[in-house]
């Protein structure tokens, strides 16, 4: 994953619709893993990283975007295995996003497993952005 800055932030003469890249940081094994989709939290300063390999969805802190830092993993596996969730079986996350509500003080981390059988439904897992606390599961379509 790479981070990027306007030009008023960076060293270089650059134009007003160029960026520069700050840093990088590699989020799962190198030419093993992929960041499959990613979201931003701005209140948060965080970047969730859905893993394509795996049932997990790494959080990047760029509060300093100089030193992105991977500051914990939300384990979709686990979450979903429980009878709450149907003990679904998540092999990998297909997407994330974050979603804000009225009636929530924090934003919401939505991640999305598919089933392995490609007809089936598969599950949405749901944390809380700031605390990163499981709040539930919902099955959805495939």
């Amino acid at each position: 994953m790479r981070i990027f800055a306007p030009p008023q932030k960076c060293d270089h003469n650059l134009t007003l619709t160029q960026l520069c890249a700050l840093r990088s940081i590699t989020v799962g094994g190198w030419d093993e893993d992929a960041a499959e989709h990613i979201a931003y939290d701005a209140t948060t300063q965080r970047v969730f990283v859905a893993s394509a390999e795996a049932a997990s969805v790494s959080v990047v802190s760029i509060a300093d975007p100089t030193a992105p830092t991977i500051v914990d993993t939300l384990d979709i596996s686990t979450a979903l295995a429980t009878a709450q969730c149907g003990n679904f079986a998540a092999e990998s996350v297909q997407s994330v996003a974050i979603a804000t509500s009225t009636s929530y003080s924090n934003a919401i981390i939505a991640a999305a497993s598919p089933n392995v059988d490609e007809t089936a439904n598969g599950y949405l897992a749901f944390y809380d952005a700031s605390t990163l606390a499981f709040l539930g599961c919902q099955q959805a379509g495939n």
